[in-house]
């Protein structure tokens, strides 16, 4: 059998940290949010905002091509591998490495891939999302110049990866609001074009509120990934439609 990594492509704001929870048996808090998780005798790992050999800050503050991207998921699994060589299964649950990674995982399609893959595409109503992202603009350690979310926007705009590009000028002229909305946009477009190159057995579309506090959807996630996920978590963990208002 195959070892297997898992994503996650959306736009954040959208119940990533609270699958890591379920699926990594552990609450989530800020000062642990890059611990791994194992569960069962490690054969399964779980990782929110840790990438194991990928290079975040490089990522979130230039962007990744498709060449970038092969040589991130192919450093990222030597590192699981070397660190966790009895694991079956690896969830990275962090959005940002879910959509730089993906446009390298058909390489792991070709019959003599030493890996798998699973990648879960998270959509949430593009109004709750942007009120979302609103709303943690206006807590007190909010700095948009520093936020990863927001750099990650502001680098995306002009890239030759982008589908739908803004002018410098166009972008000025844009509310917060209005970038929020155009970002939620790009990553609808975006990940149709994506899936179009990926082997569709492979690929789970989701809501928000298709899994959020619902066992059914978890379950759903859960046999999809071939991962075990706890019910206890599901009762313990806050209600993800209050922890992403």
């Amino acid at each position: 059998m195959r070892k297997k990594v898992v994503l996650n492509y959306t736009t954040g704001r959208s119940g990533t940290a609270y699958l890591s929870q379920v699926f990594g048996h552990h609450v989530w808090s800020k000062p642990h949010k890059g611990i791994l998780r194992t569960v069962d005798d490690k054969r399964f790992v779980v990782v929110h905002e840790r990438g194991l050999g990928v290079n975040v800050k490089r990522i979130i503050l230039n962007g990744c091509t498709p060449d970038d991207a092969r040589y991130e998921l192919t450093n990222m699994m030597a590192q699981i591998d070397f660190v966790y060589p009895q694991f079956e299964s690896f969830y990275n649950t962090n959005f940002l490495h879910g959509r730089y990674l993906s446009p390298a995982l058909p390489l792991l399609d070709k019959p003599d891939a030493l890996w798998d893959y699973r990648i879960i595409y998270v959509e949430r109503k593009k109004q709750d999302v942007v009120k979302s992202f609103m709303r943690r603009q206006e807590r007190p350690i909010f700095d948009k110049r520093r936020s990863a979310t927001w750099i990650y926007i502001l680098n995306q705009w002009d890239k030759p990866w982008v589908i739908n590009k803004r002018t410098k000028d166009q972008w000025k002229k844009m509310t917060d609001k209005e970038k929020y909305e155009w970002y939620w946009d790009e990553t609808q477009s975006q990940w149709n074009l994506l899936k179009i190159g990926l082997n569709q057995n492979k690929v789970l579309e989701i809501d928000f509120e298709e899994f959020a506090g619902k066992e059914d959807g978890i379950k759903m996630i859960s046999d999809f990934i071939e991962m075990p996920y706890s019910r206890e978590m599901i009762k313990i963990v806050a209600n993800p439609k209050d922890i992403y208002n």
